[in-house]
């Protein structure tokens, strides 16, 4: 039965994301009439338009958290998940999710946030203030083990040598040294190191055993310092270093450091057999670490893998923003010379990240390409322009999907996706231009982007209206399509909780991977998702949901009339109460707030009379009650048009 026979009638059956009016930007009259005019706290299913699930705490780090990562490796046979995260003043803290209790994995005390970067067991941490420049050196540290410097130093103790029985050591001078590895693999620069530089102890021997004794003060190495190995050169080339193979056939040439005693290596193998055999060392002589007094060779901003190489942005020594790219398969192997890859004109730099066999450099608004040409990065061809215009504000201001070929890039424009090496046209928050010229710009570290895959979801959680920290998630829904006519859009918050880091996170029980959310205060928990399955999922941890969709303003097709507009009638699923609130087209004129009460199977359709005279109108309908959602799947809007004048 019709609900006003002699009225004419507008059906709503397809209900999409908002574009948001303004001003100086799109007229609400030309709002696509499948789109919102506001869609706030929503999700979007097939046709319908409904509250999002809520959160649920997982636990209290009881800290202020900036930036988080899911750490998913192997504990020998079992799989191990971790949730890593940065507390400014504390460090790199984690937490098992099997059974949440967090605990310092790296302390650092001086940056604002870290570049987290997972390397199975292992961890590597850059730390940046708040404008993305890496303030502090970085760190490793493995699984069950102790944080380390990157890039470790040497030491300058000066080994002692002689021959300690019959060998078959070619006999002539010859000059030694010794390199140290760190319990996370690195190998570091030649040692002894006195006043910095390698000076290594000559040896006349004749053919016995040569053995070497390392003494450091009181017998105590750096923290780091697990393994060492012997240098040597031949008697005919006495500058070119080998790493001494061992006596036994198949053995490391590393052997474990002595504690409280000195530590003892041993060569006993011919000069031309140490020439074939032995691992040339000479790319250990150059490469960037710690000096003995450690003072880093650089301070990493951002970490990111690329292939079997990782790649470290920073500034170098003389202030110039690069990127260094690690021989392959040596994560904190770095050359000076041979690993930094520039800028034209030494553009800064924000982020990176690789996508197929291609890196992708970025700054404020520029991006660039550069291939591995599976030799060292110096050797690779320049890097080459993609976008002069468009970049990433900040370090987090990416996101890969892998799987689909594309990334998410925010730039100050707009949110662009990036696919097939070029950017699209427009972004895809081109439709919600006024809500995205609300970040906060300026607080570059604080804005950050994640991809949830299997909701095909892209959220950026940014501080809006000058707010120092984040306050919002403009959340895009790209399940219809990739276009910013496609795309679903939501601006999401939550009430009563102050956000610090978003990460996609694998539960720990269902194995779903989910968005997760830690506090920018101590006073909050870190927070999970909801998928629908909770007691009360419609509830953010214990506050109410402040959900409202608002359709766009009709009717169509009767520019130039004054419209009398009678009433709704309403398919809408749902809990508790809803308001439904009407509005002239400017929303100088409205009727309600009415009250709707909701049912989870209602077996009927709300009517809804309200008077509005104005060109178009549109209807908001909100829930903001603890555990009250809605789920609109068609709404008939009755009118009659009126005189082509006021």
């Amino acid at each position: 039965m019709a609900f006003l026979s002699d009225a004419l009638s507008v059906e709503l059956a397809d209900f999409n994301g908002a574009w948001t009016p303004s001003p100086s930007l799109i007229d609400p009259t030309k709002i696509s009439i499948n789109k919102g005019r506001l869609a706030r706290n929503v999700s979007f299913f097939g046709q319908n338009v409904a509250t999002r699930y809520g959160y649920s705490a997982v636990f209290n780090p009881s800290a202020s958290v900036t930036s988080m990562i899911n750490w998913l490796f192997l504990d020998g046979t079992t799989p191990a998940n971790y949730l890593a995260f940065y507390v400014p003043g504390t460090g790199v803290r984690i937490a098992n999710l099997a059974s949440p209790t967090a605990s310092t994995l790296i302390a650092e005390t001086t940056g604002t946030t870290a570049s987290l970067c997972s390397l199975g067991k292992q961890m590597y941490a850059g730390f940046m203030d708040a404008n993305g420049i890496g303030v502090a050196p970085g760190k490793v540290c493995a699984f069950g083990g102790t944080a380390e410097p990157l890039f470790a130093a040497p030491i300058a103790t000066t080994p002692t040598m002689s021959e300690v029985g019959t060998g078959i050591t070619t006999a002539g001078a010859k000059k030694f040294g010794y390199l140290i590895q760190t319990s996370n693999g690195f190998i570091t620069r030649p040692s002894p190191a006195p006043s910095d530089v390698f000076t290594p102890v000559s040896y006349t021997s004749a053919t016995g055993i040569i053995e070497m004794s390392i003494s450091p003060p009181s017998f105590v190495w750096p923290t780091y310092a697990v393994n060492v190995a012997m240098i040597a050169t031949t008697t005919a080339n006495p500058n070119r270093y080998y790493i001494v193979p061992s006596t036994f056939l198949g053995n490391s040439p590393f052997v474990p450091i002595v504690v409280a005693a000195a530590t003892k290596i041993y060569m006993n193998v011919s000069d031309s057999y140490l020439a074939e055999n032995g691992i040339d060392a000479t790319p250990y002589l150059t490469q960037l670490s710690q000096t003995v007094s450690l003072t880093a060779p650089i301070n990493p901003s951002v970490i990111a893998p690329y292939g079997q190489r990782l790649a470290y942005q920073c500034l170098d020594s003389a202030g110039t923003p690069v990127t260094y790219f690690s021989d392959s398969s040596q994560p904190q192997s770095l050359n000076a010379a041979n690993s930094a890859v520039y800028l034209p004109g030494n553009l800064s730099t924000t982020t990176g990240f690789a996508l197929r066999e291609t890196f992708y450099i970025l700054g404020p608004h520029w991006t660039y390409a550069v291939t591995d040409s599976n030799d060292t990065p110096s050797t690779w061809a320049q890097p080459q322009l993609v976008d002069g215009a468009i970049g990433a504000i900040g370090p987090f201001c990416v996101s890969l999907n892998a799987t689909m070929n594309f990334a998410w890039v925010a730039d100050e424009a707009g949110l662009y996706l990036f696919q097939g090496g070029s950017y699209s046209s427009r972004p895809v928050s081109y439709w919600q231009t006024t809500d995205w010229q609300r970040i906060n710009f300026a607080a570059t570290t604080k804005i950050q982007v994640v991809d949830h895959k299997s909701n095909q979801r892209v959220v950026v959680l940014a501080p809006l209206d000058g707010a120092s920290t984040p306050t919002h998630q403009l959340t895009f829904d790209y399940s219809l399509g990739l276009t910013p006519e496609l795309i679903q859009y939501s601006i999401n918050s939550i009430a009563s909780y102050s956000s610090g880091a978003i990460a996609m996170v694998q539960n720990n029980t269902t194995k779903h991977v989910e968005p997760w959310l830690a506090p920018s205060s101590s006073a909050y928990s870190i927070i999970r998702e909801n998928d629908g399955t909770e007691a009360n999922p419609y509830r953010d941890v214990s506050a109410a949901i402040d959900s409202a969709y608002e359709y766009a303003p009709l009717p169509r097709g009767f520019q130039g009339n004054v419209i009398m507009h009678h009433g709704l009638q309403i398919r809408v699923r749902g809990a508790g109460t809803a308001t439904l609130t009407m509005y002239s087209v400017d929303q100088v004129v409205s009727a309600g707030p009415f009250s709707l009460t909701l049912a989870t199977a209602p077996d009927a359709e709300i009517l809804q009379r309200f008077f509005i005279r104005s060109e178009y109108a549109s209807g908001r309908m909100a829930t903001n009650a603890v555990d009250e959602w809605f789920n609109l799947a068609r709404i008939d809007h009755y009118f009659t048009p009126g005189s082509p004048s006021r």
